[in-house]
């Protein structure tokens, strides 16, 4: 195959770019609601050229980051049950070696969870930020941790109640002496000073963790150390006061370049209280923000432009800001069918004039 040679920068028109998508192999995906497919395909349409690698396929050779991949030529349709590449000019039995500094973008779209290999990747990548245009920085995406973000915004202002630790004897402390003040009249977040012992529930979640997995909630200290034992990704754990108004929904909104795009709220199957998508929560159109959640996006949209990441998934419950995704930023597809818009074509239009 040559396919490199035919996409390189001198055999292609000035609106035509070369996009390198890093994500997880497409075999893996849920085609009918990957937000990446959406969007790759939206690119593909418009004339662009897409080169689909995983993160293991990065390399350094002699200062020069290469990739190994393949070309995409033709749109995925998402509505197929079963997906064969070869129907969409894809080979993937003849993979090819090509120096990233040749593209015009990069995205970074594999899912966590966010460890070492995670890490090695962006890693790589930083290394050619100063020449090519990467969504989202990979510099911030090692910095700002997805659940660490809120702390930022305004000293953690917005945040819930909130406990971040590798230590168990802090997370028990938590459990014992987290606040039990009506949330409609708390200003400040505290911790209680007294022996008082909470019956209200605490959320434990990793820090790293993603998709709602292994989120728990615990009344007992006994919970706790079985969490903890349990806590195969070895990361540090987020205890959070439990929100009783998440049983209504959260709220995720979608931020592109510092601008609200979309909203939704994700109502947690019944009898749940996880309002990930994946974990069976259903998508409702929201088609304004609470002035508290309209506050917080401002905010983070501020803190979003000056550490340049252009796209990221907010999520905030009963007026509280839990986590930043920026990541692989999911729901796309789902904010679609409930808004019937079309949010790649804006963020694609958005992505094509940074390429100008």
């Amino acid at each position: 195959m040559t396919h490199y040679n035919n996409h390189n920068k001198e055999n292609i028109t000035s609106n035509r770019k070369i996009i390198a998508i890093q994500a997880d192999a497409i075999s893996s995906l849920r085609l009918e609601e990957d937000s990446t497919i959406l969007i790759m395909n939206e690119l593909l349409r418009r004339g662009h050229s897409i080169f689909w690698y995983l993160p293991k396929d990065l390399c350094i050779l002699d200062g020069i980051l290469k990739a190994e991949g393949f070309f995409i030529i033709n749109p995925i349709d998402q509505d197929s049950q079963a997906l064969d590449l070869s129907a969409y000019s894809v080979d993937t039995e003849s993979y090819e070696i090509i120096n990233l500094n040749d593209v015009d973008m990069i995205l970074i779209r594999q899912d966590p969870p966010f460890d070492m290999n995670y890490i090695y990747s962006l890693q790589l990548l930083s290394t050619i930020q100063e020449r090519v245009r990467i969504v989202n920085n990979p510099r911030s995406l090692l910095i700002f941790g997805e659940k660490l973000i809120p702390c930022y915004i305004e000293n953690g202002k917005y945040m819930p109640n909130t406990l971040i630790t590798d230590d168990i004897k802090h997370v028990k402390a938590f459990l014992a002496q987290h606040s039990t003040e009506d949330l409609s009249t708390r200003t400040t977040k505290r911790f209680i000073t007294d022996d008082r012992l909470s019956n209200k529930p605490i959320i434990l979640k990793n820090l790293w963790g993603y998709s709602g997995i292994g989120i728990k909630k615990v009344t007992k200290a006994d919970e706790i150390e079985i969490f903890m034992a349990n806590n195969v990704m070895c990361n540090p754990v987020v205890a959070q006061e439990f929100l009783p108004q998440i049983v209504k929904g959260d709220v995720r909104v979608t931020i592109m370049d510092g601008e609200v795009i979309c909203a939704i709220s994700r109502i947690p199957a019944p009898g749940a209280f996880i309002s990930n998508l994946y974990a069976g929560a259903t998508a409702i159109a929201l088609n304004s923000l609470d002035a508290r959640s309209a506050e917080i996006c401002k905010a983070v949209g501020e803190f979003l432009l000056k550490h340049d990441i252009f796209l990221a998934g907010v999520d905030i419950i009963d007026g509280f800001l839990i986590e930043v995704n920026i990541t692989s930023v999911g729901a796309i597809t789902h904010s679609n069918h409930v808004h019937g818009k079309n949010l790649e074509k804006i963020l694609v239009d958005k992505l094509e004039a940074k390429m100008l």
